[in-house]
């Protein structure tokens, strides 16, 4: 297919009234959009991806990638271009040098651990990463559906969590995912919408936490607020009041609760002001604190405390914002399609029997 648009003038100079971009089937989105595009624009082209890739192989060239027409201005390309350093396509960079060959070998190396990784995890994962399981409406009235899976909790907790160095300088783009099963696994089967270009969002914080030490001092204030129903926290004093509506439901007092993913502690402010009598923090950023009431951990460091057996069993479960982001890459944890329903898992391993989670 030809995906083609007109033009008033042409970057590679006047007299051409328009330029040919071709795609074939891996360029995605721009062969669907071909399908309306004016055949009476294909001027230097045949219409045919086929036959472009002919047109470019007289010339010595080959058929340009999607990447590459965004500043390219015809749909032949030399053989071995590559990005720049801001993965942009440029006219230039058609003459590969070590360094772009050595980067296109790492970035290629990269994907293929990703992908075998992921492929590792889905296997661990078993039937919890099974998002094509029957969700229950309705089930104990609660206002969310339901679904089970048998859990093997030593397995959940072998697997990866924190990114490797390759995988946290940013997170990536859809289309740098590289493999479509790997799309189809973030999208639920395709249930979502994941849109070309997209990225995962900004990357927060990988090895240190924004607020990288509690004091007992400002902790004890933002138990005051809490107490007072006057607590500011990271979305206002509204949403952490409905927040402590819930750990009221969900009776706190004397329990030992997990917090999951937490850049300043107002949530484990809000669960001590409702008698929580100790509060543990799973945060990928490394915290520490001075509060008697506090222990914070790193995900690596957690795992080896329950390998230790010196986990005790959670009475509650907190987290807010927090787990629909896991996977993401946002925080310095792994790119993982299953990271929040694993997150979820993990901490109904470490639970008591009548253990309450709160969701927020």
């Amino acid at each position: 297919l030809a995906a083609v648009r007109c033009c008033s003038s042409s970057p590679r100079g006047a007299g051409a009234k328009c330029i040919s971009v071709c795609a074939d089937d891996s360029m995605g989105d721009g062969a669907q959009k071909s399908r309306s595009a004016p055949k009476t624009c294909i001027e230097a082209f045949a219409a045919t991806a086929s036959q472009a890739r002919t047109e470019c192989k007289a010339q010595g060239m080959r058929l340009c990638r999607l990447e590459e027409l965004r500043t390219h201005g015809s749909a032949c390309c030399k053989s071995g271009c590559s990005m720049d350093a801001e993965r942009v396509w440029t006219a230039d960079s058609c003459h590969p040098t070590p360094t772009d060959l050595g980067r296109q070998r790492s970035e290629a190396a990269e994907a293929q651990a990703l992908s075998a990784r992921l492929q590792e995890t889905r296997l661990r994962c078993g039937p919890l990463c099974n998002t094509s399981r029957p969700v229950f409406r309705g089930a104990g009235n609660l206002p969310f559906g339901t679904t089970t899976a048998p859990l093997e909790c030593d397995a959940l907790y072998a697997l990866e969590d924190e990114a490797s160095a390759g995988e946290t300088r940013r997170p990536l783009l859809r289309s740098e995912l590289p493999s479509r099963w790997i799309i189809e696994a973030y999208t639920m089967g395709g249930r979502y919408p994941l849109f070309p270009g997209q990225g995962m969002s900004n990357q927060y914080f990988g090895k240190t936490a924004m607020s990288p030490h509690w004091t007992a001092s400002t902790v004890k204030k933002m138990v005051a607020q809490a107490r007072l129903r006057a607590l500011p926290g990271n979305y206002g004093v509204d949403e952490t009041n409905r927040l402590l509506d819930g750990l009221e439901k969900a009776q706190l007092r004397g329990r030992t609760v997990l917090v999951i993913g937490s850049e300043n502690p107002w949530v484990e402010a809000a669960c001590l002001a409702s008698g929580a009598a100790h509060v543990t923090t799973l945060e990928y950023g490394r915290i520490t604190t001075d509060h008697p009431k506090l222990s914070t951990y790193t995900p690596s460091e957690f795992r080896q405390r329950r390998q230790e057996g010196k986990l005790p069993s959670f009475g509650a479960i907190v987290t807010f914002s927090s787990v629909e982001h896991s996977g993401l890459g946002r925080y310095g944890d792994a790119l993982n399609p299953w990271g929040d329903l694993i997150a979820i898992a993990r901490a109904w391993c470490v639970a008591a029997t009548d253990a309450k989670l709160v969701i927020g």
